[in-house]
């Protein structure tokens, strides 16, 4: 998995989702060439790796006709920018959206999840 490499970030939430912790970054500073706002990891419990992550980064200038930010999701299997939205620079969309695709991604759709942070 291609995983956004990051120099630091400050957890600004956490949640449960079934038998995955879930972690909210925000503040990033990127290694890699992204304008991360927020990143999301998904990690099944009792492992060190995640599974699965979903960011909201800034898109280029000449790219926020569409919106201010995209989503992308990095998994195993690959990446995918899924759209653009002005909504992702906010924590609460940004969430909502994560999880919700999380949610699809694992067949989670029953779970629900608590936050900890």
């Amino acid at each position: 998995m291609d995983a956004p490499r990051i120099g630091t970030a400050i957890p600004k939430r956490r949640y449960q989702l079934g038998e995955y912790g879930l972690v909210v970054l925000g503040e990033v500073a990127s290694l890699d060439g992204h304008d991360y706002t927020w990143i999301m990891a998904l990690t099944r419990d009792g492992e060190a790796q995640p599974d699965l992550f979903v960011t909201s980064e800034a898109n280029p200038p000449g790219e926020r006709e569409q919106g201010s930010h995209r989503l992308r999701v990095i998994a195993a299997s690959g990446e995918k920018v899924l759209g653009n939205s002005d909504g992702l620079s906010d924590i609460d969309n940004f969430v909502t959206v994560a999880i919700g695709i999380t949610k699809q991604l694992f067949k989670l759709e029953d779970e629900q999840e608590m936050q900890l942070l």
